[in-house]
């Protein structure tokens, strides 16, 4: 499989991809059957499968979905609503790469390869219940990301 995209979190003023899912998914999985998923969100590419990259923040101690990549995709998931949706529905942890990422083959969709520490940030609801800054990669559990 292709190395898919990752999506992005804002730290700081800056865009950071995170791993090893999107917090999206969930939501996906709970709202809608995997037909509706197709149909509303077709891949875009090899590198693309799930047809979006999200944009999130945190914000207070909350993780918002602020964006999605196409726009079109955020009016098809939440239509009328506006502006940044706090993730209630996600619990799990992401992880922030620090650092530049290793030199790679590409052969292998193996984020936790790519970076040498993380940050982990730890939900439940939606709400930050730890974060744990400088962790090795041996602490980064997960392969790649998915629908």
């Amino acid at each position: 499989m292709t190395v898919q995209i990752p999506d992005k979190l804002k730290i700081d003023g800056h865009w950071h991809p995170i791993y090893p899912v999107s917090p999206l998914s969930l939501y996906l999985t709970r709202t809608f059957r995997p037909s509706e998923r197709v149909r509303l969100l077709p891949g875009t590419s090899t590198n693309n499968v799930r047809g979006f990259v999200a944009m999130w923040e945190i914000d207070g101690g909350t993780l918002y979905l602020v964006g999605l990549d196409p726009p079109t995709a955020f009016d098809r998931l939440f239509p009328g609503r506006a502006g940044k949706i706090e993730a209630v529905w996600f619990t799990g942890k992401i992880f922030v790469p620090q650092g530049e990422p290793r030199l790679s083959d590409y052969t292998k969709p193996r984020w936790n390869e790519e970076y040498e520490r993380f940050i982990v940030y730890e939900f439940k609801e939606g709400k930050v219940v730890r974060t744990e800054e400088d962790q090795p990669v041996a602490d980064a559990q997960g392969d790649d990301i998915s629908l």
